[in-house]
This record gives structure tokens, sequence and C-alpha cells, in this order.
């Protein structure tokens, strides 16, 4: 009897104890939000939802919170900022030299669109406009030229968000059509390369949260791409298309900074 009445009293004390604990393993709420018991409470995706009372849960600081948490449908970046040519610049005297280095910077206009199928994770499309133009003299001769570099493809983004609002890493990768136009004025003379081929971009870049859809971003971007296919127009109309080996292509390829508006879902 000793026994029994024994095991019984310890038997409520652990029925006790385990009412009065608290359960994070897993939180319904009305957004549906899980956490886990051995997050970090450093960690900004930490919150102990339970312990919110009603004054608590309607406040501004728990709507972020819970806002947070939520998956993303899509970001839409548009960007805008300046471009750099790092190709390597090909043989010639000083002034034709001098004449392509200085034809490397540029204006460069950028969007892209991404839909989320996790919360860090989503697929979309990138687009990039490069327009790096000069003119100047060169063998007593005065020229104008303008190129046009253009590259689309899908894309793969991550997304790590770094506080409650919408503050963010962003890195991305793509594959893509990468495109050359380069238009050069000689006198009366007007000639027009183009070409294209494969081209891959790189992408790195932060956001900061305006609100809970918009923020300002920083982004700092690498297209690398290699045509060696073209098209030459002379003035009269003609075309030309010719093959180049790789090392003797023309290289695409430029480090671009920008900044924009960001909006997120």
């Amino acid at each position: 009897m000793k026994t029994f009445i024994g095991l019984s009293l310890h038997i409520l004390f652990f029925i006790s104890y385990a009412v009065q604990a608290q359960d994070t393993t897993f939180i319904q709420m009305s957004d549906t939000l899980r956490q886990t018991g051995n997050s970090e409470k450093n960690d900004p995706e930490y919150y102990n939802w339970r312990g919110a009372n009603p004054d608590e849960a309607s406040s501004s600081a728990f709507k972020s919170k819970q806002n947070y948490l939520k998956k993303p449908v899509f970001r839409l970046a548009i960007n805008g900022g300046l471009g750099y040519r790092i190709g390597k610049t090909p043989e010639g005297n000083s002034e034709l030299k001098g004449f392509i280095n200085d034809s490397r910077l540029g204006g460069r206009f950028g969007i892209d669109l991404h839909f989320f199928l996790q919360r860090k994770l989503a697929l979309g499309i990138e687009y990039y406009f490069f327009n790096p133009k000069n003119s100047g003299t060169v063998n007593n001769v005065y020229i104008k030229d303008n190129t046009k570099i253009q590259y689309v493809g899908p894309s793969f983004a991550a997304r790590i968000p770094t506080s409650f609002r919408r503050n963010a890493f962003i890195f991305s990768c793509s594959i893509g059509y990468g495109s050359f136009k380069e238009v050069t004025e000689e006198k009366n003379n007007k000639a027009t390369l183009t070409g294209a081929c494969l081209a891959s971009t790189i992408s790195f870049g932060y956001d900061f949260a305006l609100s809970d859809r918009l923020a300002l971003g920083f982004k700092m971007s690498i297209l690398v791409g290699n045509i060696h296919n073209f098209t030459y127009k002379d003035s009269s109309g003609g075309t030309t298309k010719y093959t180049l080996d790789v090392e003797e292509g023309e290289n695409i390829s430029s480090v671009n900074l920008s900044v924009g508006l960001r909006i997120v879902r």
C-alpha cells in the first residue's frame, strides 16, 4: 500500500510539472508559425510566441516579427549604377590603347524578378543593360564609340534575413544570353559590330528595409562572357560575318555597382 501511494504521488508530481512546462516545439497561431525549443535567443527568428499577451500581439513590433517569418511571394529589384569592363586591352599604339581604356566605364540599368520557393530561396529572371561610350582623337581621326551590352537569363537567388523587418543579404547567380553591339563613327563612316554568346552573372547585395514591402538595396555583380562570332555592317549597308579565336574574341565581362528600390511582398 505504501508503495502504491508513493508511486501515485510521483505520478501526480510529474503531471503537474508537465502541465506547467512550456512547449516551444510547435506553436500554432493564425499564421501557423513554428518555433523549435533549441533556437538561440540571439537568432532573429527566435521569439517566444506563447508568452505574448494580447496587447503585445497587437503591437507593431510583434506584427513585424510575425511578418518576418512569413514566406515572401516575390521580390522585384530595380537597379541603376555604373559598370566597368574588365577585358584585356588588345594590342595597338598608345593612342588606341588609351581610347579603349577610356571606353570601359558606363552607365548600367538592371531589373530582377524572383519568386520564392521557400522563405530564403527563389527562382526568377535577371536583365542588365550596360552602355559604355567614349569619343576622342586616335591617330588624328575623331572617333565616337557607343557600346551596348545586354544580358538576360534565369536566376537562382538566396535571401538571408538579418532582422525582424525586411533587411537581408541577397546572393544570386544566373546563366543566360549576352549580346554586344558597338557603333563606331569615324569621319563620314559609320560601322556596326554585333555578336552574342552564353554569359553568366553572380551578384551580392544587401536590402535595407524602408517598410515591410519596400527596401533600398545595394548590389555588386560580375558579368562574364566572351563573343567570337560577329556580324560587321559598314556605312553602305553591307554585312560580313566572321569568327575569331576565343583568345581574340570580344570580352564583355564587367564589374558593376548599383543601387535601387526593392519591392518584397
